[in-house]
């Protein structure tokens, strides 16, 4: 299909639809190659962005770089941040790394065992604070929430939670699960324990990959441009 032609045909359903559409009012040019995610950390008030290039970026929060640095991999599609390290989780080959966050130096490598499509693995990681669990989720066809323990073994599967369809990014905040879809260009927000849809939006910016909250505001990355969004407040 042409791209003009399904953009079209996209833009038609988004304006079309009862759901609330949420707009960027700020943008910001970001030194960071194809985005695949971002995460905010509270604790020194940065960002940190990952890319298809196999890159860790850390960012002040005007798009300003302060370091970086490149893995052994080769398809990043998540981050998540704590206190001492930055976890990321690798697409292709199922890996998910631990580094301290100081340093970037390697400190744990776990493989994680799926057997779909290549390019239809790990699109998210985060971790469930109500259910005190890790969760990452496999991107479509079909979309797979992983609850992992603190040693990264798997000890649950929820296959196909009801009403998503395509995962392009996850993060938790404020006790719910956050998932973003880039090829209907939605933010769902997500009940912790059963991954129930609570509510909603649509997101307009091209191809969404990545999301943050900084104090109940939401910023995305887009898989296309080197671009930060941030966006109008939910409601």
């Amino acid at each position: 299909m042409n791209s003009s032609f399904y953009f079209l045909i996209l833009t038609s359903f988004i304006f079309s639809s009862d759901l609330v559409v949420i707009k960027p009012v700020q943008t910001f040019l970001i030194d960071c190659h194809e985005p695949s995610d971002l995460v905010f950390d509270s604790i020194d008030q940065t960002f940190y962005c990952v890319s298809d290039a196999g890159k860790i970026i850390n960012y002040d929060i005007n798009g300003s770089l302060i370091r970086e640095t490149k893995t052994d991999l080769r398809d990043i599609e998540s981050i998540y941040i704590d206190k001492k390290f930055v976890y990321i989780i690798d697409e292709r080959t199922r890996q998910i790394l631990t580094l301290e966050k100081d340093t970037f130096i390697e400190v744990n490598r776990k493989i994680i065992s799926y057997f779909g499509g290549a390019n239809k693995g790990f699109e998210g990681i985060t971790f469930n604070s109500i259910k005190n669990l890790w969760v990452v989720a496999t991107e479509k066809s079909p979309v797979l929430f992983f609850e992992l323990n603190s040693s990264f073994q798997t000890i649950n599967i929820i296959h196909e939670p009801a009403e998503i369809n395509e995962v392009s990014g996850m993060t938790y905040y404020n006790n719910f699960i956050w998932i973003i879809s880039d090829g209907d260009r939605t933010l769902s927000k997500l009940d912790p324990v059963s991954y129930r849809v609570i509510d909603t939006w649509i997101i307009d910016i091209p191809t969404p990959e990545g999301l943050a909250f900084v104090k109940d505001q939401l910023f995305l990355v887009s898989d296309n441009y080197n671009m930060m969004y941030k966006m109008e407040k939910l409601k």
